[in-house]
């Protein structure tokens, strides 16, 4: 866990695997229907970036064959984000959509302040520790900071998405070719 600035906002990054001794305390409940890739039980995300997030994540699983579901929540309820989030990347199981096991997990825990990114073993080519610390810090950071937090999920699941598209098109992601995203406002470059 590392604290950033004065804010202290906590951002735990990339985890691989399941966590054993699920119990369903851990549940977030259902998983969405089929075509719902996003569920803001904490309503950071706006309708309109919800359904534009939702299309990107269709268009993911269509053309790239990586399934990508965002999930935010209004707290933990004491709960470590590493356990809830190892418990719905297995209990929603998530890359089961895609032929190759292609699943990818991002949880925001609005009142901690807390993000969370699981990858299914299909991705960790595209998905390195080098990419995941850039996302946290030039995407993730900046917006938490701001109190923009819907807005940095929106500004990450767009990264993520470019991320697998150069990655299946054969091209290398380059964060600094890519230039700064501007979202709701805030520039992060």
């Amino acid at each position: 866990m590392r604290y950033y600035g004065s804010s202290l906002i906590p951002v735990v990054l990339l985890s691989l695997g399941v966590a054993p001794g699920l119990s369903a305390e851990n549940s977030l409940g259902a998983r969405p229907p089929g075509d719902v890739f996003v569920a803001d039980q904490a309503e950071l995300i706006q309708t309109e970036s919800q359904t534009r997030l939702n299309g990107l994540a269709k268009t993911l699983l269509q053309d790239a064959d990586i399934e990508l579901l965002t999930v935010t929540v209004p707290s933990l309820d004491g709960v470590p984000i590493d356990v809830r989030t190892n418990t719905l990347f297995d209990q929603w199981r998530i890359g089961r959509l895609t032929k190759a096991n292609r699943g990818l997990l991002l949880v925001v825990a609005a009142q901690e302040q807390l993000v969370r990114f699981e990858v299914s073993y299909g991705l960790e080519g595209f998905f390195t520790d080098a990419f995941i610390s850039y996302i946290e810090r030039e995407q993730m950071v900046p917006y938490f900071a701001h109190h923009m937090i819907g807005e940095g999920v929106e500004a990450t699941v767009e990264l993520i998405a470019r991320q697998a598209f150069q990655t299946v098109s054969g091209k290398a992601y380059d964060p600094a070719a890519a230039g700064p995203t501007d979202i709701g406002g805030y520039r992060t470059g």
